[in-house]
């Protein structure tokens, strides 16, 4: 059912075509690829640059500075090896990055001038302050990602926000879908922001694969940052975490277009220049391609979901002059899914969604110590649902949910020296949101039998934020967030702090402490994971609360080594639980902690030559409880996770990746017997009622799965292709999702419970490619 129309290879094929890209590699361009690493600093001060823009000259490969200033970039022919690096407030250095004699890899440094910035009436020497607020950084334990790590990452489908799941703190509870679940937090306390702008419900593919994909779009992807801890107060309504994407802008200097073909999707893209370089623009227009192949093969009344997905991405920018840029963003996408006899089920199936999405941000150095930011956002999202049961009209169930956001944000971020910053900002979201759920199967279905919820809400915040360097080494933030809300009294505060010492140049030292709030809305039904009902006491509901510390420290044991080691505490209070004799109708009666261990190895691009590699190991414990009852586990807690993945570079053309991820078992609750009870909503159509257990008493059987990738990739005349082949899941191993609890007429008794395990995804081959020209 899942993933129709992947590229399926009979398995006797597989040697061939491993053997077939070898060839490949083997007649590739003669040239002997190395690679380049380096460090840009500061040169006057020595200090590293973080988020500089690194490229070969004449290509478009490239990358970026991290937090000590490091950066490398794999596969580097003799042909292209000379390299830029770019930040604004420096002059542009270029260096020839394979210097003749270089037999294997080069390292360079690339030290860069301070420069003087234009401004109108002015001439200023530009301050890091400034460019800290155009290229925003949260602390250096945020898990920041590239669109190539994207690209090339094995299992991630070409999508960021599955990509992140290789981190072995961040959770999936079954790997169908792209929803994370992170520290113990909920796919719905997380915020993802695209260029500013709140995404509300991020997730594509909704209905026939639970949203086994995001909406963003990977051909714009400039680069994203999860912050699970510490995030500052520009950050507000969520308790779990922060997922802040940036779309790229579009080339100045030439047009360039690319088109990809991906397991989900095919994508083109185009870009370029206008206004004589003072504008760019980028769009994408991509699509999937599972119904395309249904009416060419003429099965339209196969018997499996299928989607239909289409969707156009773009950004367009204009800078008046060197300090003043006008930015656009546009997304459309729409999805529909449609099956007439579904047989596992026996049920005819109709969905349709469609997300747009629109924003204007404006961004202006006012002088050498003042940088304004104002964006103003529109986010309309429509999604229904029928279904009905093929046997029995009377068997069925509808489901619509919508909403419309405005949002408009100002931001000033003033540095009256060098060793200071101040940020504040204010932010207005109006919305309307409508959730309408009716249900009537034939058997019992744990959600709520019907909702109508219908609301309209208008929230305020008002933030400051100050930053101060301590004796060079130490960075203080502390912050302060209010929230009003027209629905919901008083307004709340949330304070936030955030420690950062560089002990030395190899230790990194982070803490953190935070007071976070997240109000209730129609999300917190939709994307939480578990039944939950808002709709009958909205009014009387109040924002759920979070107090958060982490410690966390990062260091650099030997060259391209780094370690990191994080510890965490959440503590929860006005959680929204469940009452499930009330037909999930919840009440802020939860309280509830998180905590964990968490700890990462990772060998930089190259480490012998070829190999590059990550381990992370990560312990966790998070429960909840209400009023004196005992301590129960989240459905999505997780003991342990281990998380593995490597990355050879064979020659320039040829690569290989694998990952293997291990979870110990999430808990369920067991179902311990029956009884006839016909006047019970939770009945079946006979009156039945299974008996449950202690809540989330026993856990599933553990997670673990391995993936290999084989990659590709060369040029025919001026284009650059790219080619991989996949292996999901390779042992086949029958991950569990759930049990599927049903009492069987047809037991040794009048009844027996039967016990049907659901499983996750199986064994299945993948291909795509790449062209850019």
């Amino acid at each position: 059912m899942l993933f129709v129309g992947a590229f399926v290879l009979a398995p006797k094929r597989w040697p061939a075509l491993l053997l077939a890209l070898f060839l490949l590699s083997l007649i590739s361009e003669p040239s002997a690829a190395k690679n380049i690493f380096g460090v840009v600093v500061d040169k006057q001060s020595g200090k590293p640059i973080e988020n500089a823009n690194i490229f070969l000259v004449g290509s478009n490969a490239g990358t970026t500075s991290d937090s000590t200033g490091f950066f490398a970039i794999p596969n580097v022919t003799e042909s292209e090896s000379r390299v830029t690096a770019s930040f604004i407030g420096y002059e542009t250095r270029t260096v020839d990055g394979l210097p003749s004699g270089v037999i294997k890899d080069n390292v360079i440094i690339l030290e860069m001038e301070p420069t003087l910035v234009k401004l109108p009436q002015v001439t200023i020497e530009e301050n890091r302050f400034v460019e800290s607020a155009l290229n925003s950084t949260d602390g250096f334990m945020a898990k920041k990602v590239k669109t190539t790590q994207v690209q090339n990452a094995v299992g991630a489908m070409d999508d960021v926000i599955r990509y992140y799941s290789v981190f072995a703190a961040i959770q999936q509870k079954t790997d169908l879908n792209s929803l994370l679940y992170i520290r113990g937090g909920s796919p719905d306390q997380n915020l993802v922001l695209i260029d500013d702008v709140p995404i509300f419900n991020p997730y594509a593919m909704r209905i026939s694969l639970g949203g086994a994909i995001s909406l963003v779009d990977n051909d714009l992807l400039n680069s994203a940052e999860m912050l699970d801890s510490g995030f500052g107060a520009r950050y507000g309504n969520r308790l779990s975490s922060i997922i802040n994407i940036s779309y790229k802008e579009g080339s100045r200097e030439k047009f360039h277009s690319e088109s990809n073909l991906n397991v989900t999707a095919g994508n083109v893209s185009v870009q370029g220049p206008f206004a004589k370089g003072k504008g760019s623009f980028i769009a994408s227009l991509g699509a999937s391609y599972f119904d395309f192949l249904v009416e060419q093969t003429g099965a339209r009344d196969v018997s499996v979901l299928i989607p239909k997905r289409r969707q156009v991405h773009g950004k367009v920018v204009y800078s008046f002059n060197e300090s003043n840029k006008l930015s656009l963003l546009f997304i459309n996408g729409k999805e529909e899914t449609g099956v007439k006899d579904y047989r596992p089920e026996n049920l005819t199936l109709d969905s349709d969604s469609h997300t747009r999405i629109a924003s204007v941000r404006h961004q202006v150095v006012l002088n050498p110590q003042t940088f304004v930011s104002t964006s103003l956002s529109y986010y309309r999202d429509r999604n229904h649902l029928q279904f009905f049961d093929n046997g029995n009209i009377f068997h069925g169930g509808e489901l619509a949910f919508h909403t419309t956001s405005r949002n408009l944000r100002e931001e000033i971020t003033w540095s009256p020296m060098k060793t200071t910053r101040f940020v504040v900002g204010s932010e207005l979201n109006s919305s309307t949101e409508y959730l309408a759920w009716a249900v009537s199967w034939r058997s019992n279905v744990e959600l709520p039998i019907d909702i109508d919820f219908r609301g309209e809400e208008r929230q305020y915040a008002f933030y400051a934020e100050n930053s101060t360097n301590v004796k060079e080494n130490t960075t203080i933030t502390i912050g302060l967030r209010k929230s009003v809300t027209r629905n919901f009294k008083p307004s709340v505060l949330s304070p936030r702090l955030r420690i950062e010492n560089r002990l030395s140049d190899k230790i990194l030292l982070s803490a953190s402490w935070g007071v976070y709030h997240q109000f209730p809305s129609m999300f917190s039904t939709v994307l939480r994971g578990v039944p939950i009902d808002i709709s009958k006491n909205y009014a009387s509901l109040k924002p759920e609360k979070a107090k958060y510390v982490d410690l966390s420290t990062q260091f650099f044991p030997a060259q391209n080594f780094s370690v990191t080691l994080s510890g965490y505490h959440k503590s929860l209070s006005d959680l929204l639980i469940a009452d499930e004799q009330r037909i999930y109708i919840a009440d802020n009666i939860g309280s509830g902690y998180a905590n964990g261990l968490e700890f990462q190895l990772r060998g930089v691009s190259g480490l012998w030559d070829k190999l590059s590699f990550y381990l992370a190991y990560a312990y966790a414990n998070a429960r909840y409880k209400t009023g004196k009852s005992q301590w129960t586990y989240f459905d999505h807690d997780r003991r342990h996770s281990l998380s593995c993945s490597f990355n050879v570079n064979v020659s320039t053309s040829l690569s290989v990746d694998g990952q293997w991820r291990f979870g110990s078992g999430f808990p369920y609750t067991p179902i311990v017997g029956y009884l006839y009870s016909p006047d019970s909503w939770q009945a079946d159509p006979d009156g039945w009622v299974l008996v449950k257990g202690q809540k989330n008493s026993q856990r599933l059987p553990p997670y673990q799965r391995l993936d290999f990738r084989v990659s590709y990739k060369s040029h025919i005349g001026k284009i650059k292709t790219g080619f991989y082949f996949e292996l999901v899941n390779i042992l086949n191993i029958r991950n569990i999702f759930f049990y599927d609890w049903n009492l069987n007429a047809d037991g040794p008794a009048d009844y027996a419970i039967e016990k049907t395990p659901i499983y996750m995804m199986p064994f299945m081959p993948m291909a795509g490619s790449r062209f850019e020209f």
